[in-house]
């Protein structure tokens, strides 16, 4: 299991996700929630996990190490799912916030008049 602790908004971006997928693991760990796993789309499908976002690979809840090859989490309607840990990537608040940089026209190369 790959266990992530956040305290910047370049801990999230360095694993190569969608942007979106970024901002959105951003905003739950500003909301105070203690950790997400990034779960693959197959594997929630295959394991009906439930998820949150827009790309539907986020899980939240309890998150704990189960055995040499899993974890479990517990999701909000008290429902365990027991996922591999060479196929998620845990991401644990490390920080109170994680801010998120200002992203505008300019920042796309856009011409400025």
């Amino acid at each position: 299991m790959e266990l992530n602790a956040i305290e910047s908004y370049n801990d999230i971006a360095s694993h190569d996700l969608q942007h979106s997928t970024t901002e959105h693991i951003v905003s739950l760990l500003n909301t105070g929630l203690d950790g997400i796993v990034h779960v693959p789309r197959w594997l929630t499908e295959e394991e009906d996990v439930p998820t949150v976002g827009p790309d539907d690979n986020l899980v939240v809840g309890d998150i704990a190490d189960h055995s040499e090859k899993s974890i479990r989490i517990t999701t909000a309607n008290d429902n365990e799912h027991y996922l591999p840990k060479s196929q998620v990537t845990v991401f644990v608040r490390g920080s109170e916030r994680i801010d998120s940089p200002q992203q505008g026209l300019t920042d796309y190369g856009g011409e400025q008049r």
